[in-house]
């Protein structure tokens, strides 16, 4: 009887003994789990994207780029007739106003009625890492002869009323209809395009125009940065 009673207390004690010498560690119901998830983890196949073809990130491209020069040409949704240009003679007193800064109030007929939805529009072209850091947030640096792919800071909101900045000054434009795109590599989700594109003179003089190229990191079929140089 006492033997009996010996053993079972040895076989009681022995996970005991196992966690003093380090064997809890490995054994223990947590650990039990973890394996049991990286097994799980192991098991699943790799997480698969679409790939797109040039043609489609192609598309995006140059509906961006005629967003953008809509934008700057005061065309489509953007035409003039679409702003409130009521003559402004408060500079001095409000330098801040958007009005100051070279901003028109636009009106109701506009397509968008504040930040939000021009967010929306854009995030058709741009990922949401774009909108946060180029609408919102501190610009991309760009260096001398560089071009920056669209206008974020062409928008303002104050007093409950969206503003769009139509000050312009003279600059070559890109046709976009003239685009051509290659893909220079894709890897899953994110690709990247080189796009070239033929400049006009804003002034419509007629001039040869120089060549631009862009080159575009696409996430997810979206824009992710896009900066090119003459």
């Amino acid at each position: 009887m006492k033997k009996y009673l010996l053993t079972v207390i040895l076989l009681l004690l022995l996970p005991i003994l196992a966690a003093c010498n380090g064997g809890a560690e490995i054994n223990s119901p947590a650990t039990q789990a973890q394996n049991s998830l990286a097994y799980i983890i192991d098991e699943q196949p790799p997480e698969t994207y679409p790939e797109r073809t040039i043609e489609e990130l192609g598309a995006v491209i140059v509906a961006a780029g005629n967003f953008w020069e809509d934008f700057w040409g005061l065309s489509g949704i953007f035409s003039w007739e679409h702003f409130d240009d009521t003559p402004w003679e408060y500079w001095i007193e409000q330098p801040n106003h958007p009005r100051s800064l070279g901003f028109e109030r636009v009106k109701p007929t506009f397509a968008f009625n504040d930040l939000a939805d021009v967010t929306s529009y854009l995030l058709q072209f741009y990922t949401d890492v774009w909108v946060n850091r180029e609408f919102f947030g501190e610009r991309t640096a760009i260096g001398d002869g560089d071009i920056f792919f669209g206008e974020p800071w062409g928008f303002a909101e104050y007093d409950g009323n969206l503003y769009v900045h139509t000050a312009r000054i003279g600059t070559l434009r890109p046709n976009w209809e003239t685009a051509t795109h290659v893909l220079i590599s894709q890897d899953g989700n994110i690709a990247v395009v080189e796009t070239m594109v033929v400049a006009y003179d804003h002034r419509g003089s007629g001039e040869e125009m120089p060549v631009s190229s862009f080159r575009f990191v696409f996430y997810n079929g979206r824009i992710e940065n896009g900066i090119g140089q003459w």
